[in-house]
């Protein structure tokens, strides 16, 4: 019997893994490194190299966005993942409406 997943964490269920590498892909991750892995294959008509540079670079950069969180004490407003807190720190360097500080010690 499947236990019901909480909302925050909705589509963050595995949906395969990598034993050896210790890798566990989500719906996010695995959207993430599929972008990556399609960028780093339109290099594939150019040179072989750059594709295999690029893949290994994107996919390394990619992975951890789309599986890590920030930490609790880190930033008011932690626990969120990667994504959406790049996503907020790249709207405030834009607009200036979202506040993000240090929380304090």
């Amino acid at each position: 019997m499947s236990h019901p997943i909480p909302q925050e964490l909705t589509g963050e269920e595995r949906l395969f893994s990598i034993p050896y590498l210790n890798l566990h892909f989500s719906k996010k991750a695995t959207t993430y490194c599929l972008v990556a892995t399609v960028a780093a294959g339109l290099a594939l008509k150019i040179n072989f190299y750059l594709f295999a540079f690029l893949f290994i670079v994107l996919n390394s950069i990619a992975y951890p966005v789309g599986t890590m969180r920030i930490s609790k004490n880190k930033f008011e407003g932690g626990n969120v993942p990667m994504d959406i807190y790049l996503y907020r720190k790249f709207k405030y360097l834009r607009s200036r409406k979202i506040y993000i500080r240090r929380r304090g010690k």
